[in-house]
């Protein structure tokens, strides 16, 4: 891409800047973000990752915006235990290595201008921050418009209460989910005498404003699957993001301040807010596979370790073949204790051609049983992009 081109992406308003964010301003915020998962009234046994650091906003021009990230750190939290991951200094100089420049227009993301070399999770990691400091500030009562952020294209409900705007988003309404399980967020289908159970999903925001600037923002996003018996609890997954102002730093001659392009403009590239999803598998062998499926059968069943085997199961059967995934049943087909068959409980998760192969396989075979037959059946509703190889192994 030319500088000039990438300049471009840069756009100004038209007209007289923001008078609430003169050019040169800095702001530093407190950021910090947490995702746990765990059966519903199991306060105490949720287990989790969090993400805390510095953001500063860099006001460069009229609309013209840059975030830089820094001081990052990772935690793993497992109940009560906080433990602060040893990757976090890698990953936070991955993530403060570049300025993000984007365009902000009355409240809203316009689009970004990320560096070609920014890694796609550590632009997904930015495109989350700025999400939170997307907003409608100065809603007259009560607003709801199409918002494009990093959960996708959805209905928003802006609703100004005193000093303090309410965001809600109903997930479900979502277009251009970020969502790539094989569950979407829907009711599921279950016998009418079952109990009505499905996928949930919602986020609740509240942001402050003062004169204008975004003082502090927290959301919380609740995602809910089940129960799909009676006996049993639902599984949720709780993420909280807040942004706190820190500094705010006026301008300053003497201090040089980041240009609305450098040198490396020619990198930029428009992209919008909407999360990306890195494309390539893990090189994914028979081997880890069957690894992962022995430590499934020495874990107890309803342990948190159980819980990320069985998704590092999903994603190792995600890269497999027919021919290998045949071999991995061939090999490791065995029952574990209280006759659980991990590999049989994974498969519906999978989504992909070759899974969905194996499990037609297997079927037809009639090595499975017949409970298990009704809710594969089911799960292949669920598969996000279906292919037309798909149906035709089902015919």
């Amino acid at each position: 891409m030319l500088a000039g081109q990438a300049a471009s992406c840069m756009t100004a308003c038209t007209g007289s800047a923001d008078p609430h964010l003169p050019v040169g301003t800095r702001y530093t915020y407190r950021f910090a973000t947490n995702t746990s998962t765990g059966l519903q009234g199991a306060q105490e046994e949720r287990s989790g990752l969090g993400l805390q650091g510095l953001v500063t906003l860099h006001v460069l021009g009229p609309c013209q915006m840059a975030l830089q990230l820094q001081d990052v750190q990772v935690t793993s939290v497992l109940g009560a235990k906080v433990e602060v991951l040893k990757e976090s200094e890698r990953l936070s100089a991955a993530l403060g290595r570049v300025p993000l420049r984007f365009v902000l227009r009355a409240g809203r993301v316009a689009h970004l201008c990320p560096h070609r070399a920014e890694p796609r999770w550590a632009l997904n990691v930015k495109r989350a921050v700025l999400s939170l400091v997307q907003g409608h500030p100065g809603t007259p009562g009560r607003q709801t418009t199409d918002e494009v952020d990093v959960l996708g294209r959805c209905p928003t409900t802006y609703e100004q209460r005193g000093a303090t705007l309410r965001k809600t988003k109903d997930l479900a309404r979502c277009s251009l989910r970020r969502a790539r399980s094989s569950l979407r967020s829907q009711a599921l289908p279950l016998p009418a005498h079952g109990p009505q159970a499905g996928l949930a999903s919602r986020l609740s925001c509240l942001q402050r404003f003062q004169a204008g600037v975004l003082r502090e923002a927290s959301c919380e996003e609740l995602d809910a699957v089940g129960p799909l018996s009676e006996k049993a609890r639902a599984v949720q997954m709780w993420t909280l993001a807040s942004l706190t102002l820190l500094q705010e730093v006026p301008p300053d001659p003497a201090v040089a301040a980041l240009p609305v392009s450098d040198p490396e403009d020619g990198e930029l590239t428009p992209s919008s807010l909407l999360y990306e999803w890195e494309e390539t598998l893990p090189q994914a062998t028979v081997a880890a596979a069957a690894a992962s499926l022995r430590k499934l059968c020495l874990a107890q069943t309803t342990s948190f370790e159980a819980a990320e085997l069985l998704l590092t199961l999903v994603s190792q059967l995600q890269g497999l073949t027919l021919e290998a995934l045949m071999e991995l049943w061939r090999h490791s087909s065995f029952k574990c204790h209280g006759n659980w068959q991990p590999l049989v409980d994974a498969l519906p998760s999978c989504g992909t051609e070759p899974c969905v192969g194996l499990m037609v396989e297997l079927i037809a075979a009639g090595e499975v049983e017949a409970d298990e037959v009704e809710v594969w059946l089911w799960s292949l509703a669920f598969i996000p992009q279906p292919t037309d190889a798909m149906v035709h192994t089902l015919l």
